[in-house]
């Protein structure tokens, strides 16, 4: 059960809809960029939300495997991870001359996607992080463009859009333009950060 202190009460309600049930976020107003954010209650104690935190790993995800594959499988090759090159690219293709990163839609803070919703728990400490994570990027593709490195950031909803993002991926590697983002869209600019 939920404890009844005011402070303690989760800023959801389920409703149901349709026979099934279905959690209804409500719009919580605070100060600055957060304004009309979604909020998710945790539905875990502390103690597990931290193990499974530390369990996510920064490589060899689910988006990058795919997307390693189907470029592969197309005759692509390419490195993993090179050290030498700032932030580390998912994954490099010197033929090319093209750095790709594989960015998940939460942790790089994808503005206007579905993937993306600001956790309710400590949300100034989530908003610093992200933020801070999409300015990095910002400086390490800046980095790579002064190297002479072309750079496409692939997102997760794009990887789990299908093959017409990889089709896009394909076509951009061998045609010589500066940069991509994929799934090219108005919510792939990086603004502020809205759920």
């Amino acid at each position: 059960m939920w404890p009844r202190s005011e402070e303690a009460t989760p800023r959801w309600r389920s409703t149901t809809l349709g026979g099934t049930s279905r959690v209804r976020s409500e719009l919580v107003k605070v100060s600055g960029r957060l304004e009309g954010v979604r909020w998710l209650a945790d539905i875990v104690d502390a103690a597990t939300r931290s193990r499974m935190m530390a369990g996510i790993s920064g490589r060899n995800t689910r988006p990058e495997l795919l997307t390693r594959r189907y470029l592969h499988a197309r005759g692509f090759r390419f490195r993993l991870h090179p050290g030498t090159l700032p932030g580390r690219p998912d994954l490099v293709l010197p033929k090319y001359r093209a750095a790709i990163f594989v960015n998940g839609c939460f942790w790089h803070a994808h503005t206007g996607c579905k993937y993306f919703k600001l956790p309710s728990s400590r949300p100034d400490f989530w908003a610093t992080k992200l933020e801070s994570n999409r300015e990095r990027d910002a400086r390490n593709l800046a980095s790579l463009e002064a190297l002479g490195w072309r750079v496409a950031v692939v997102w997760e909803c794009g990887v789990r859009a299908g093959d017409a993002s990889f089709e896009e991926l394909c076509r951009w590697l061998p045609s010589g333009e500066p940069n991509a983002v994929i799934p090219a869209s108005p919510s792939s600019a990086l603004g502020p950060i809205e759920g």
